[in-house]
């Protein structure tokens, strides 16, 4: 089980090389989640001997994932939200929809793809359905106590699709 330890403090503190014996371009160390699969794969071996009753011991009973750190993300402060809202010039089309796409982003917290998809029967007075194009699951969004914009904003941007 020591062992285990040791080289999993071993691969958090050592550059590592590549498979074809270079190190990687920036010299970085590997990353938590690189760990945590080499940790994960030691788990499901040393289990799997275990029940084959090939070892008397699991040493990997008590060998836990290292600890990544909390990466906050950056979001927008009020003053970006209003500048970003105030460039949109809503007298013509393209900044009316603009207006609205940032809208959706802010409320909803959907994907560009996402909207890419919607359609007028996508949006409700309290619920948005979006298809993402990567995984076409459908998924629920609830949208903003302020949602009635995106309904009535949707209806206004459609324009009649030409014919087929």
């Amino acid at each position: 089980m020591i062992y285990l330890r040791q080289c999993v403090q071993h691969l958090m503190t050592h550059v590592m090389e590549t498979s074809k014996g270079r190190i990687h371009e920036n010299g970085s160390l590997l990353s938590i989640s690189s760990i945590h699969g080499y940790v994960r794969v030691w788990k499901a071996f040393f289990n799997w001997c275990y029940q084959e009753e090939l070892l008397e011991k699991n040493p990997v009973t008590r060998l836990t994932l290292p600890k990544s750190t909390k990466r906050v993300i950056p979001t927008f402060t009020s003053e970006h939200i209003e500048k970003m809202l105030a460039s949109c010039d809503l007298n013509t089309d393209m900044g009316f929809r603009d207006y609205v796409i940032l809208l959706l982003l802010l409320d909803t917290g959907i994907r560009l793809s996402e909207i890419s998809n919607l359609r007028v029967n996508d949006v409700y007075d309290t619920l948005l359905t979006a298809i993402s194009n990567a995984n076409p699951r459908t998924r629920a969004r609830d949208t903003s106590p302020a949602a009635p914009h995106h309904k009535s904003s949707a209806n206004v941007q459609v324009r009649p699709e030409p014919p087929a």
